[in-house]
């Protein structure tokens, strides 16, 4: 989330310079309002969205086939005492009081924006139901008593009673708040306050603000003067309303503190048509190069962060599983958890020495560390003693089924495209005969809530394969192309 603020803000930064120095002082009104309010959603849009322009996959990784099959597989976890998992890791990941403390008070001040949002909403829409409406030229005026500057909201011009009575000055107000009804203006005030209520630690967004405000007001005074209005008039009459109380918020109205920049703008020529198109083309390019690197920088940057694996050495302490399979599991994780210096992958184990780890112990301590995919590890054995090859379980959880199945997929394809403790002959197939990919019910898959995956290392039943799992160098190899495969799992997540 913190990251999200950070590239937003920037973003938005360099997407309001350009109009600052391009756009804002062109009398290009009705361009100027579509860039300010598409620049600003772009900006906030950038972050989450995908723009892979560059290639995800720079170790020619190969891509593995769908592979679908069906197994049936017998429990070998039995349930046991509770006890207590502490490690140096859970210290390290436990919970972060000072970032939790942040989003506390985030949460309270963009409550508090809502809260007066609704509040002034509610103001106006009262206000219009209670008060008699008068039809003036498309317009609902409602007379008001207080000594406001006249204000709309869509369709509603709030007015004060002697001020309509005027007619010169009712005249020049009714042009200037046909406009911002016509153009929906009040559309524009409603979103951006939102937005505001939200992201309201962007300092940008003010800016971005006060420019919708600012464009909306020279596109009213545009129509005003293109109505045959005397600009000297109207500008005395402007600077007579500055003088007036303050409107509320969520409406058009006839003066903000911007009477300077208004007369200005009046009296402003208007570029020529090679100018502006210059300046334009130059705004709208340098805003694609903004865009596409905050897109492609954040795309980045949720890759480059640690891909944090629970890896579950199967077993362990009084449940030595078959032809104490604790020890080979043990080992390949430890050799696994070695591998992570590079900072790519951040590996914790869920048990670093042969004690017992109930069932429920492995899941409660994965859901404290936030990581992005479980991975048990395990050893396999069948009465048919020739079976042998590496199998696969992945979790049921509807919402991570498909991307468990997916990682099952690239866990294994690479296992069998390496040759890793297997020989030759099937090395060269690629995919074994005997390769097994399934969904299946295991406590420890189910009940998580992030992907995970149970891999079967390989037979232990089988004489042959048990002695290849025993062995530390093909066990250091194994530890390797997992880690390998965790790579790639980590750029096609």
């Amino acid at each position: 989330m913190m990251d999200y603020f950070v590239i937003t803000i920037i973003a938005t930064g360099g997407s309001y310079l350009l109009y600052h120095f391009f756009l804002k002082k062109e009398k290009s009104f009705k361009f100027n309002r579509a860039y300010l309010l598409g620049s600003l959603t772009l900006c906030l849009l950038a972050p989450v969205m995908e723009m892979d322009f560059l290639d995800s996959n720079p170790s020619g990784a190969p891509s593995l086939p769908k592979m679908e099959f069906e197994t049936t597989a017998t429990e070998f976890f039995t349930q046991k005492k509770v006890q207590n998992i502490q490690t140096v890791k859970t210290l390290e990941r436990g919970h972060n009081w000072f970032l939790q403390s942040l989003f506390f008070g985030y949460c309270i001040i963009t409550g508090l924006f809502l809260f007066r949002f609704f509040h002034n909403l509610f103001r106006i829409l009262k206000r219009i139901k209670s008060n008699e409406l008068i039809e003036i030229d498309g317009l609902r005026a409602i007379p008001i008593e207080e000594k406001n500057n006249p204000y709309s909201f869509f369709n509603y011009l709030f007015i004060n009673d002697e001020d309509l009575r005027n007619r010169n000055y009712s005249e020049t107000v009714i042009c200037h708040e046909k406009a911002h009804s016509r153009e929906f203006h009040s559309v524009d005030l409603l979103y951006m306050e939102l937005l505001t209520c939200f992201f309201w630690l962007n300092p940008f967004l003010w800016l971005y603000k006060k420019a919708v405000v600012e464009n909306h007001e020279f596109l009213a005074d545009a129509e005003v003067a293109k109505a045959g209005t005397d600009l000297n008039k109207y500008s005395h009459q402007l600077i007579q309303a500055g003088n007036k109380h303050k409107i509320p918020l969520l409406i058009s109205g006839f003066n903000f503190s911007l009477t300077k920049n208004r007369i200005c703008m009046l009296h402003k020529k208007r570029s020529s048509k090679i100018v502006l198109a210059l300046k334009t083309g130059i705004a709208l390019a340098l805003f694609s190069i903004v865009f596409a690197l905050v897109a492609c920088s954040s795309n980045y940057d949720s890759n480059s962060e640690p891909f944090v694996v629970v890896v579950d050495p199967g077993h362990g302490g009084e449940d030595p599983g078959f032809a104490n399979e604790k020890e080979i599991n043990l080992q390949v994780a430890k050799k696994l958890e070695a591998m992570e210096e590079a900072g790519d992958i951040e590996i914790i184990l869920t048990r670093d020495g042969d004690e017992f780890v109930s069932l429920m112990d492995r899941v409660k301590f994965t859901k404290k560390q936030n990581a992005d995919l479980f991975l048990s590890l395990h050893c396999n054995a069948a009465n048919d003693k020739s079976k042998r090859g590496v199998e696969a379980f992945y979790t049921q959880n509807g919402e991570f089924k498909k991307q468990s199945h997916k990682y099952s997929q690239i866990l294994v394809g690479n296992y069998y495209l390496m040759g890793v403790g297997m020989d030759s002959k099937i090395g060269r197939i690629g995919i074994a005969m005997d390769e097994k990919i399934s969904s299946y019910g295991f406590l420890v898959l189910k009940e998580q809530e992030i992907p995970a995956v149970m891999m079967e290392l390989g037979f232990l039943s089988n004489p042959q394969e048990a002695k290849k799992l025993k062995d530390p160098e093909r066990q250091q190899a194994i530890a390797e192309n997992i880690y390998k495969s965790l790579l790639e799992i980590k750029e096609k997540r």
